[in-house]
């Protein structure tokens, strides 16, 4: 063995084995789910088309869509909303209800629009339409 003693050889191998140890302990989670956010009260204000118009039927489901990952050590949730826009207040919402539920850290939780322009207004003044307040009122538990 090149001048190593046994001793240092040893410690080598339990240095070794208690990092695979470490490693193999560790534990990577995640989880995903997608929530029909599909309005539940009819017709409702649809935003993006420059001047506000009314929806009275739904042609396709909406979703918030949303992946959480975990590495033992912190949480991150990533969701995503068909709308088009929707403001601070609402999501800072959604997320407070999240944290509540979910232990997650509110910095931790990232949510976006896809932005169509087919979806309930969730928002005032976006592109010539209010915000639809029953949809505005419904939409946070949702992505939460």
């Amino acid at each position: 063995m090149g001048g190593e003693s046994r001793v240092d050889w040893g410690m080598r191998v339990v240095l070794l084995l208690l990092l695979t140890l470490s490693v193999v302990t560790a534990e990577f989670r995640a989880g995903a789910s997608a929530v029909d956010i599909s309005p539940p009260k009819l017709p409702v204000i649809q935003n993006g088309g420059f001047i506000e118009s009314t929806l009275s039927i739904v042609l396709d489901t909406l979703h918030a869509r949303a992946i959480v990952l975990d590495d033992g050590n912190s949480m991150i949730a990533i969701v995503v909303v068909d709308s088009c826009m929707m403001p601070r207040e609402l999501i800072d919402k959604a997320k407070d209800l999240a944290v509540a539920e979910t232990g997650i850290r509110k910095d931790r939780i990232l949510v976006s629009a896809t932005h169509t322009h087919s979806a309930p207004s969730g928002m005032n003044h976006t592109r010539g339409a209010r915000g639809d307040p029953h949809y505005i009122a419904f939409l946070p538990g949702k992505i939460a």
